[in-house]
């Protein structure tokens, strides 16, 4: 599903949230809002940071013969992660900036510092994995603490792409 502004962003998102309830109809929608947030913080991402012409998209798998598991990719086309960050963290190498944005308060200004750290958390607490790709790296995170047992969420954060 594309998207580029937050009106796209916003429906798209309800449609996402619609098919997760359709997949998993003995959980509330209630259930379902840390997605939600994680979804709204890294689209947001993407309007407000990446530069993208060509807005965003998102892609949901979900995994139903592994149980309650769902994968979600959101991918630009805008600056990447490092090129947003570094007039914040000058002298720093790439790799070094893209372990930094997953910080709590991590932010080029535009932005609260929220939405990678956040979350990178809800996959930590789902079981799950987060992983960035952004120009030519990449950083993948999996940290096997179970805390929530509802989903176990895959998020992919592909950004940076080009035609």
């Amino acid at each position: 599903m594309a998207f580029k502004t937050p009106d796209e962003q916003n429906e798209t998102v309800n449609r996402i949230l619609e098919v997760l309830i359709s997949a998993y109809p003995e959980l509330e929608r209630s259930s379902f809002a840390t997605i939600e947030w994680s979804l709204n913080e890294i689209m947001d991402n993407v309007i407000v940071h990446s530069e993208s012409k060509t807005g965003g998209l998102v892609q949901l798998k979900v995994h139903r013969n592994k149980g309650k598991e769902i994968e979600i990719v959101v991918s630009d086309s805008g600056v990447g992660i490092v090129e947003s960050l570094k007039n914040v963290y000058k002298n720093r190498g790439k790799m070094e900036i893209l372990f930094e944005s997953i910080n709590e308060g991590v932010t080029n200004g535009k932005g609260q510092g929220n939405g990678l750290f956040g979350t990178s958390e809800v996959c930590r607490v789902t079981n799950g994995e987060f992983s960035i790709h952004t120009g030519d790296i990449a950083l993948r995170l999996i940290k096997m603490v179970r805390l929530v047992n509802l989903l176990k969420v895959h998020l992919v954060v592909l950004l940076s792409w080009h035609e």
